[in-house]
């Protein structure tokens, strides 16, 4: 019997949800290092959750939709400086919800084949209180989904012109 190796069809529409933590910069750098092809789509997306009172929900409530996707895209050229996204297939969306719920909307709405998502690896009781974007989208995805983490956690924090910068 011959067996025939077929390869894996390559992913080409990825989604990357980002919330301007390092664990969201390290999944940023992984969607664009996968999305390598012109023909592959990468939709970077940003759901602002009204119901978190902290920093970015003082910064993000009084700004206009396209000011929070002029600030994703700020944050994807800062972290893809080095390799700079790719115009015309690169695609920034912010929307306002609860996360894992609008980061499967958004899939499923674009067609995404793939999610590529960061992780902060809470662990025991933190993650029974608080609940996990991350583990929520693994385990109601109908695609696949890459959670990435970081090597080194920072903190998000806002600055004085209502702007987020990464601390740490």
């Amino acid at each position: 019997m011959r067996l025939t190796s077929k390869r894996p069809r390559p992913f080409k529409n990825i989604l990357c949800p980002i919330d301007f933590s390092e664990p969201s910069r390290a999944a940023l750098q992984v969607a664009n290092a996968l999305a390598d092809d012109p023909s592959i789509h990468l939709t970077i997306l940003y759901v602002h959750d009204p119901t978190i009172a902290g920093a970015e929900a003082i910064v993000f409530s009084n700004r206009s939709g396209s000011d929070v996707r002029r600030e994703v895209r700020e944050f994807a050229t800062k972290v893809l400086r080095p390799a700079l996204a790719r115009a015309g297939t690169t695609r920034y969306v912010a929307a306002v919800g609860q996360p894992a719920q609008e980061i499967l909307r958004v899939a499923k709405r674009r067609r995404c084949d793939l999610i590529v998502i960061g992780s902060r690896g809470l662990g025991g009781i933190r993650k029974l209180l608080l609940g996990s974007t991350t583990d929520h989208v693994v385990h109601h995805a109908s695609i696949p989904v890459l959670a990435i983490r970081s090597r080194k956690p920072t903190k998000r924090r806002a600055r004085k012109d209502g702007s987020l910068r990464m601390a740490g």
